[in-house]
């Protein structure tokens, strides 16, 4: 009771996830004839709202500002025998580049990186970021 209507100087808990939204839409072709099976595009978004609501008493933690991710990627299945396909898949990850700090990451008060370009101290998320995966069974 001793904290009740403290706002961040004692009233929240530590280590509160913030709002989060995550939206994916995605559509399989299918192919008849030809050497591709299917094709399937897929773009994610993910909505993190920021982080109004932390522990800020004796610095424990810091205010996180709201970022948006954007990832797409492509799936695709290639016939290279009578039985036998092969799945050729393409992602894109944080495509805008976006810099974030997750309110949840302990690298976000890593306090000896404090090369940020913004002043901000920490270690941020993960940049634009591709991998190319291709499967084929034998």
């Amino acid at each position: 009771a001793a904290f009740k209507h403290t706002g961040i100087n004692g009233e929240y808990l530590p280590l509160i996830p913030p709002f989060k939204m995550q939206n994916s839409i995605s559509q399989k072709i299918s192919f008849e004839k030809g050497i591709l099976n299917y094709i399937q595009p897929t773009v994610d978004c993910e909505f993190n709202g920021p982080q109004n609501r932390y522990l800020g008493l004796n610095n424990t933690e810091t205010f996180t500002p709201a970022y948006t991710l954007l990832n797409a990627g492509i799936i695709t299945e290639m016939q290279y025998s009578r039985s036998k396909a092969a799945t050729l898949q393409v992602q894109v990850n944080n495509v805008f580049n976006t810099v974030y700090q997750s309110a949840l990451s302990r690298l976000k008060y890593f306090e000896y990186y404090t090369s940020a370009s913004n002043g901000r101290p920490g270690i941020y998320g993960m940049g634009i970021n591709a991998s190319v995966r291709l499967t084929v069974p034998f």
